[in-house]
């Protein structure tokens, strides 16, 4: 902060447990300078670390190998997605540029899904397509896709379904999305699949209580 002449000492570094009283910086400098940057400051901190702490608590109740992701239902963009992945978590696209993702809604305008899907795995592209029943993750799995959602499946009729794709096709990652919360994230975590996407993540999380003392 050279043009606010205020110097920081961080105390924390990122990914670092705070406990209640902990210091986590100081700054030193003009206190008119320091007010000046306050409210940024403590917003971007609160916010970051309020994601970071709800994506570590959702990660220890998996206890598993499954990578926990937030979706693209972010406010600030890649700084939230760098505090899931401080929390212990991975991340899905950060744009529609990243890969294909062949949402429910974009299947009845695709004349041809197999033909669609022969010229994404011709071109090597990673895709993913949007499954919404049990028959379409069987029928989507024949088109050989880089991945699957499970979107708004419950964990009783994942299990199966996992289960038989790790045997027919084991190349294809298996991701649940759609209503997980902290009651049912374990279940989910047990169905093995690979990913788990939760919007929640970052689009409705509390900010953590940070605040500025000067003495």
């Amino acid at each position: 902060m050279n043009s606010f002449d205020i110097q920081i000492d961080f105390l924390k570094k990122d990914g670092d447990d705070i406990l209640n009283k902990d210091i986590v910086l100081t700054l030193t400098g003009h206190v008119q300078g320091i007010l000046k940057v306050e409210r940024t400051m403590l917003n971007l901190l609160q916010r970051m670390s309020g994601i970071a702490t709800h994506t570590k608590n959702f990660v220890e109740k998996i206890q598993r190998t499954v990578l926990l992701c937030p979706t693209r239902k972010t406010q600030w963009g890649l700084l939230d997605k760098r505090a899931v992945t401080l929390g212990g978590g991975g991340t899905h696209r950060l744009g529609l540029y990243d890969f294909v993702l062949i949402k429910d809604n974009h299947i009845p305008y695709i004349a041809d899904l197999a033909s669609k899907a022969k010229q994404l795995n011709d071109k090597n592209i990673f895709w993913e397509i949007e499954a919404d029943t049990a028959e379409q993750v069987l029928e989507f799995a024949k088109l050989k896709p880089s991945a699957i959602m499970f979107d708004n499946f419950s964990p009783e009729n994942i299990a199966p379904l996992v289960q038989e794709l790790h045997e027919t096709h084991p190349d294809i990652i298996l991701e649940a999305s759609g209503g997980i919360h902290e009651k049912t994230i374990t279940n989910y975590g047990a169905t093995d699949v690979d990913i788990i996407s939760m919007g929640s993540l970052t689009h409705s999380v509390m900010s953590l209580d940070i605040g500025l003392d000067i003495v």
